[in-house]
């Protein structure tokens, strides 16, 4: 797939579909034409790592036709879920993708000989 860049509102969009549609990775990926694991990475980066893994689990309960484990998504961005996957934060808070990280290394001295 070639190297195709999203833009932010691009980004803004599709974690608002995968959180508010039926819509997978894979599906997005194939909508703005980019690979499986971008979207993955991005939806990864943007999503609090506890909604994400409900939203996955959502997804593959509605691929499976497990209707009864899905987590619902109300009109008004409102989760209903039982007590052990309730969500820390609001559905409609999205954290920033970072454009990069920095991290600081230890200083390395030579070891006496």
């Amino acid at each position: 797939m070639s190297s195709k860049k999203i833009t932010d509102a691009d980004k803004l969009e599709i974690v608002d579909l995968y959180r508010q549609t039926g819509d997978t990775t894979a599906s997005l990926a194939s909508r703005y034409g980019v690979s499986n694991s971008t979207i993955s990475r991005l939806l990864k980066t943007s999503i609090p790592e506890a909604e994400y893994e409900v939203l996955i689990q959502q997804k593959r309960g509605v691929k499976g036709g497990n209707e009864e484990d899905n987590l619902t998504i109300m009109a008004d961005g409102n989760a209903n879920s039982p007590p052990d996957l309730a969500l820390d934060e609001p559905l409609d808070r999205l954290d920033p993708v970072p454009d990069s990280i920095e991290i600081e290394l230890p200083q390395i001295l030579p070891t006496p000989t």
